[in-house]
């Protein structure tokens, strides 16, 4: 038994990754084109949040989401939308570190309106990267 739930572990961590995107909000501002020039349509919440002020809700939220994602995944989060869910990625990004679990790449893409684009940011370590340069991650 052990022996088969290892086997299982080395084929999910040799899958090949992929780019997954995400706009925090949906639809809070223009339309979001994404690395592959194709509209950006899922989100981590919906245009509408209920409960703005359940912090703990908006963690759980994310982790629901980012959870399904494997460690060879890079994830794109478009940072648009309301800064309290900003904060509720913050907490869970803090979370999975503290507790060592295994997750995909995260990049963050903020927009820089004096150059109207998105810049791409790691999300751990702040280094920078190129449009054209995230695809070549997961190569």
């Amino acid at each position: 038994m052990g022996q088969t739930k290892l086997n299982d572990f080395f084929q999910v961590i040799s899958k090949p990754g992929k780019i997954i995107e995400y706009s925090l909000c949906q639809k809070r501002h223009s339309t979001i084109t994404g690395i592959y020039d194709l509209e950006v349509t899922e989100s981590l919440f919906p245009a509408t949040v209920e409960h703005i002020f359940d912090l703990e809700q908006h963690v759980k939220t994310i982790d629901e989401k980012l959870a399904k994602c494997s460690k060879q995944d890079v994830v794109i989060i478009y940072l648009t939308g309301l800064t309290i869910l900003t904060q509720a990625f913050y907490i869970w990004l803090l979370s999975i570190i503290e507790q060592a679990r295994i997750q995909p790449k995260i990049i963050l893409g903020h927009y820089d309106r004096a150059e109207s684009k998105f810049r791409f940011y790691d999300s751990l370590s702040g280094h920078t990267y190129q449009k054209s340069e995230i695809t070549a991650l997961i190569d």
